[in-house]
């Protein structure tokens, strides 16, 4: 499941057109492209959806979550060896210190096969 929109949704017992007015939204076939993973909510969105369902974002959006996990942690060991050619760099010790705690803290068995490529260009910019 890319989302679980539509399951707190009908947890809650709201309609597509409640969720819609709540998240002041004027069309009602946009919640319906959220729930069925057509359309990515903006962030401020994400946040309505989480204050709805007293929900995390990263449970309502658990596989979008861990792709860009995944994508963070890909780039942190890029970005470890980068430093690592320029030892004077400010901070030096602290970033690699953090940048090796990401990578710890994500373990396989929390990550998917799979790395939308396009998630990851996009976290490039």
């Amino acid at each position: 499941k890319y989302n679980h929109l539509r399951r707190y949704r009908r947890r809650s017992m709201f309609t597509q057109s409640e969720i819609a007015f709540l998240l002041n939204i004027e069309s009602e076939p946009i919640i319906s492209r959220f729930e069925k993973a057509r359309q990515l909510p903006r962030l401020q969105i994400i946040f309505g959806y989480q204050a709805i369902f007293d929900v995390p974002a990263h449970e309502l959006f658990p596989r979008l979550y861990q792709e860009t996990t995944n994508c963070v942690v890909e780039r942190s060991h890029k970005l470890i060896e980068k430093l690592k050619t320029d030892p004077d760099n400010p901070h030096f010790g602290r970033k690699v210190q953090i940048l090796n705690i990401l990578a710890r803290n994500s373990s396989p068995a929390n990550t998917l096969c799979v790395k939308p490529r396009r998630l990851c260009i996009f976290l490039q910019r």
